[in-house]
């Protein structure tokens, strides 16, 4: 399995897998068979910044600073919580 990202939006924003709190994810790779993830973009121009923003997974673990959560970068609450 093969998940192609677009390049970023005009925001500067490159596309990403986001797992929030709470949610699952069912991803079946193997060794043999495994899940990759890249742009789809011709190889003749990569790597180039803002193509893939990466797969992000927003737990529930402690975390420093003042608060007990914060945001991710890019999306606003109560989407990207973590801590």
């Amino acid at each position: 399995t093969t998940i192609r990202a677009y390049q970023e939006d005009t925001n500067g924003k490159a596309p990403a897998l986001i797992i929030e709190q709470g949610a699952s994810i069912n991803a079946k790779g193997t060794a043999e068979l495994p899940i990759t993830f890249t742009s789809v973009l011709p190889e003749s121009v990569l790597p180039r910044r803002g193509t893939w923003g990466g797969v992000i997974i927003l737990g529930k673990a402690p975390i420093s600073g003042d608060s007990t959560t914060a945001t991710i970068e890019g999306l606003a609450a109560p989407d990207g919580v973590y801590g």
